[in-house]
């Protein structure tokens, strides 16, 4: 996996420089440390990220002018979803409990992953997506099972059923992030609406759920695990992987395509860790 890894950034660096743009590989930090943590620990990590990069192409693929450097994109994130397979089987867990990969927007992939980065070279150029506040489920289930042995596959119960009660986080906007070069900072629309709703991006669904016990001052909020389905059926009601919450100020019907547009109604975004 690491050397497709290489391979990937290759691809995309002679593509930056096809265009003219010049950037330099940058420094990372990760919540883990390999003396520390064990195995499973870092296969969680690394399924997570994987996800939300992933996700974050699939999102913006559509959207590309160049249809030649869509189709290259195309023919690595799809070695990506190969490598989340992949490494839910490595820990023992249900490698394909969904119908479908998500979707995110450029700038909700670019939240998740800019805390990562430790330092760019000043001559990078700065990534002018907005950063989000980050969204924490506080009751988020436990994500790493060290009873669980590598198998093919492993009949694993849904971790996070419907009706259960989330208990929701959130930071204020203006908070220094990711690498200091670049002076970035969490950011959301200046005329947002109260926080309303918890968005469940599932799928090809975003499913909505009223916000309850709001507090304003300390930014937390309740919300109710909705039932997920898929065209009226009982798919992945339950969740047996991480899907992507945020909170809105208003329950906006969108698409899979058109994701983006609720990029103006997040007042805080993040993960629902839920067993894979």
């Amino acid at each position: 996996m690491a050397e497709q890894e290489v391979g990937h950034a290759e691809m995309i660096s002679n593509i930056i420089a096809g265009v003219g743009v010049s950037s330099q590989q940058c420094s990372y930090k990760y919540p883990y440390t390999p003396h520390e943590s064990s195995p499973k620990e870092a296969l969680a990590f690394a399924e997570y990220i994987t996800r939300f990069g992933e996700e974050g192409v699939y999102g913006f693929l559509s959207h590309l002018d160049s249809r030649p450097i869509a189709q290259l994109l195309l023919q690595s994130i799809t070695t990506e979803a190969k490598q989340e397979t992949a490494m839910a089987q490595m820990a023992g867990e249900f490698p394909t409990p969904y119908w479908f990969n998500g979707g995110l927007s450029q700038a909700m992939a670019w939240s998740l992953l800019v805390p990562y980065l430790d330092h760019c070279p000043e001559s990078n150029p700065k990534i002018e997506f907005p950063v989000f506040p980050a969204l924490n489920v506080t009751n988020a289930n436990m994500t790493v099972d060290e009873s669980l042995k590598s198998a093919v596959s492993n009949n694993y119960t849904h971790v996070a059923q419907p009706g259960r009660q989330l208990e929701l986080q959130w930071e204020m906007p203006g908070q220094a992030v990711g690498p200091p070069e670049q002076n970035y900072t969490t950011d959301k629309n200046p005329e947002l609406g109260d926080p309303a709703f918890a968005a469940f991006i599932h799928q090809l669904n975003v499913t909505y759920t009223p916000l309850e016990n709001i507090d304003a001052e300390a930014m937390t909020a309740t919300t109710i695990h909705p039932e997920f389905k898929m065209f009226n059926e009982a798919n992945g009601m339950g969740v047996n992987g991480t899907v992507f919450l945020a909170i809105t100020d208003t329950d906006l019907p969108v698409t899979p395509y058109n994701l983006s547009l609720l990029n103006d109604h997040i007042h805080a975004f993040g993960p629902y860790f839920a067993g894979v």
